[in-house]
């Protein structure tokens, strides 16, 4: 029987392909087309990648600029910088420590070390976050590069995740005053804790006004337009009760 063999050539060629198809899969899933503006994924060498690398990158985040790369030790260092606009909207939903160690925790996912599985076509990052972009700084380019673009999406989907749960926190809160103020104003009395539900806070409003609502589905419009409605009973009754006077 004939046996055939890869050589190593071969295998690295075969590693750098996959590594790029990893890659483009990934931003894929983070939404972007890949279907009407393909990304060609064959590589000819391990390290052939960092094109992909920086595309993938230029596709989710937008133009991607080199700072400098110098060759250190017989190393190649690159560092980039990488447009990241939602970081404007971020920063402000923190403050003090709390901001101070959240933004640790951010580049800490852009840290990747060494790992020696790859033997010598290891790619190691270390991130940096700023104002309104992010730099990474890529360390031996002759390695696989898909570990790294997985870590660098997941801070990406951290960030807007973490953006979308503050705005929907502070949006509750705002609707919570405004309930606050309409209740007060009606002279109605409801626990309004903040991890109280709106259905918890509808259910007390109906009970203060003894009154019942012939649905289940409570939604904020329907609980300011009932205390819109009670609000202007008692402004009524106020008017009524001076003209009388």
């Amino acid at each position: 029987m004939e046996t055939s063999y890869y050589c190593f050539d071969q295998v690295n060629q075969m590693r750098a392909t996959l590594d790029n198809m990893a890659m483009i899969k990934m931003i894929a899933e983070a939404g972007i087309d890949v279907i009407t503006a393909p990304i060609e994924f064959s590589s000819n060498y391990i390290g052939d990648q960092d094109g992909i690398f920086l595309m993938c990158l230029e596709r989710v985040f937008g133009t991607v600029e080199n700072e400098w790369s110098i060759i250190d030790g017989g190393y190649e260092i690159s560092k980039y910088r990488v447009p990241f606009i939602e970081l404007k909207s971020l920063y402000p939903l923190f403050t003090g420590e709390k901001r101070i160690e959240y933004i640790r925790n951010l580049t800490l996912l852009l840290d990747v070390k060494v790992d020696d599985y790859y033997f010598y076509s290891d790619v190691a990052m270390e991130g940096e976050l700023s104002k309104d972009c992010f730099f990474i700084r890529i360390m031996n380019g002759a390695g696989v590069f898909s570990p790294l673009l997985e870590k660098i999406l997941f801070m990406r989907n951290e960030v807007i995740k973490t953006i979308r749960l503050q705005k929907m926190q502070l949006i509750n809160n705002l609707k919570r005053i405004f309930i606050a103020k309409l209740a007060i104003e009606s002279d109605i009395e409801v626990d309004f804790k903040s991890d109280q539900p709106w259905e918890a806070i509808y259910s007390g409003v109906r009970v203060q006004l003894q009154r019942s609502v012939g649905t289940d589905s409570l939604v904020y419009e329907e609980l300011i337009m009932l205390l819109q409605q009670e609000r202007r009973k008692k402004l009524q009754g106020s008017t009524n009760s001076e003209e009388a006077a």
